[in-house]
């Protein structure tokens, strides 16, 4: 019988890691809850809040448009580089 792509059930990759590796917590990306494998019981713990905010993060009105460019950076050949414009077709111009 083959293991379900997702899930945290007994016949998932989830579960079966959970038993092999040690790494027991297991969090539902579609909603943040997380669970303790392989007992399976829900995690209540506000320490995991700022998983669940980088996760889905949220911004005020504005605040996206406030950020702004992001700053220039070197590139792979040390070269200064700035992300492009999203008309540009290159991804980024040397300084």
């Amino acid at each position: 019988m083959s293991a379900p792509a997702q899930g945290r059930g007994q016949q998932t990759h989830a579960f079966t890691h959970a038993l092999e590796t040690g790494h027991h917590m297991y969090m539902k990306l579609a909603d943040g809850r997380v669970y303790c494998l392989p007992e399976g019981y829900e995690v209540d713990d506000r320490s995991l809040d700022a998983i669940r905010y980088v996760l889905n993060p949220t911004f005020a009105p504005g605040q996206a448009r406030r950020r702004g460019r992001p700053p220039p950076r070197n590139g792979p050949r040390g070269v200064r580089q700035a992300p492009l414009r999203a008309d540009d077709s290159s991804g980024t111009r040397e300084l």
